[in-house]
């Protein structure tokens, strides 16, 4: 047995006992970047999968640097108990997308993020001559959107030094409630004083906090710094929105309020909050035509084998196209493909029927309605069986094209 197939056996031993345990993605990413580090082939090329998120990552990249490895990584799965990994084998377009840069720019990671429709593209790169480390993010598809009266922008960020430190989340760990309190304080100083409203109205600031959060601001010796700007609103924020976002129902909302003077707008937070109403036709538009992206990077297709969902990638069942939902009769599926149904539903989150049908369903011969026999479309249809692709999505995201 190879290195990396005792790797990959222990791994898996490793994910069989994540569900008695808390603090899964902890322990995921510690043995990850231990076992995984035994490769001796630096242009071995590894990926860590979640439901939004891809990460790929060389064995170099992970036995040498492996405090931020760990800090970056885990701060994006800690809240995730499903993922998938393992080593891109070189026939792989993902592979061979990506192996050079890892030589030639000294790239050390990877991180894609499907958003609303876009992929959110971040890459870690170290400089030959000073070995600091360095990030800068694109968003893929972003020619396809334009922003309506919701006033997002999904800006790209220019190359940027990696700043050491914590996040605001990992210092307030096992601090009392008194100093959780007064460092929340000089947190919002700093982001209320360094980000003020452009009209200068003290009650507001700048969209740029559209996405400010906890986890996307650390803490080091020189102070506070707000990391994360890629999501900016065109027009000023309320304070009051911003501190809800972080709060919500906790009293340190009420605390903040009176501290700052402001007036409670909770109730406007809900209807009003930019990233939070962004399901527009617009937004639906931009994600049926940007589906051939989003699979290319984040479908499952030849990179692992788990069966898992490929298609919903921050879709919601009532944003699938028409032609799709049409030809999907929920309760027929439910009767007619019983007890197996029942059988496996307990193994997918969420699990409705359309759900089990593009997951699992299609694979086992099922059909989604009495009307459409997807064995028979996939005979029809030689692209769409080589592909390995759902009948029913194949056929709807056809015809949306063309519709296009």
């Amino acid at each position: 047995m190879d290195d990396f197939e005792q790797v990959k056996e222990k791994l898996n031993l490793l994910e069989k006992n994540f569900e008695k345990l808390d603090n899964k993605s902890n322990l995921l990413v510690d043995n990850c970047i231990s076992l995984l580090s035994i490769d001796t082939d630096e242009l071995g090329l590894y990926y860590i999968m979640t439901d939004r998120l891809l990460f790929i990552f060389s064995a170099k990249s992970l036995s040498t640097n492996p405090d931020f490895m760990h800090d970056f990584l885990f701060n994006y799965l800690r809240k995730r108990s499903r993922w998938s990994f393992g080593k891109l084998n070189s026939s792989c377009f993902l592979y061979r997308e990506h192996y050079k840069s890892f030589i030639q720019d000294n790239v050390v990671l990877y991180k894609y993020l499907a958003r609303g429709g876009l992929i959110n593209k971040s890459t870690v790169s170290k400089d030959s001559k000073t070995n600091e480390l360095y990030i800068e993010s694109q968003y893929l598809g972003k020619e396809n959107y334009l922003p309506e009266d919701n006033n997002v922008v999904y800006a790209d960020q220019p190359k940027r030094k990696v700043l050491k430190g914590i996040t605001v989340n990992k210092y307030l760990a096992n601090k009392s409630a008194m100093m959780r309190r007064l460092i929340f304080r000089n947190v919002f100083d700093y982001l209320f004083n360094t980000y003020p409203s452009e009209s200068g109205d003290k009650s507001k600031v700048s969209g740029v906090l559209l996405d400010a959060h906890m986890d996307n601001i650390i803490v080091n010796d020189d102070g506070f710094h707000f990391i994360d700007k890629d999501v900016i609103c065109s027009s000023d924020l309320s304070k009051s929105q911003i501190l809800y976002r972080n709060f919500k129902d906790s009293p340190n909302y009420r605390y903040f309020l009176d501290y700052y003077g402001l007036t409670d707008e909770s109730e406007e937070y809900l209807k009003s909050y930019p990233l939070d109403h962004r399901d527009t036709e617009q937004m639906k538009q931009l994600r049926v035509t940007n589906a051939a992206l989003l699979k290319k990077y984040f479908s499952e297709n030849g990179l692992t084998p788990r069966e898992r969902y490929n298609v919903k990638l921050n879709i919601a069942e009532k944003d699938f196209p028409k032609k799709l939902l049409n030809n999907f009769d929920a309760v027929w599926y439910e009767k007619q493909y019983h007890p197996d149904y029942s059988k496996d539903c307990p193994n997918i989150s969420g699990c409705v029927p359309l759900y089990h049908y593009l997951q699992i369903g299609w694979k086992k011969g099922y059909n989604p309605s009495p009307d459409f026999d997807g064995n028979a479309y996939l005979e029809e249809h030689a692209d769409a069986k080589k592909s390995g692709v759902n009948p029913l999505w194949h056929y709807a995201m056809s015809e949306v094209t063309k519709d296009i």
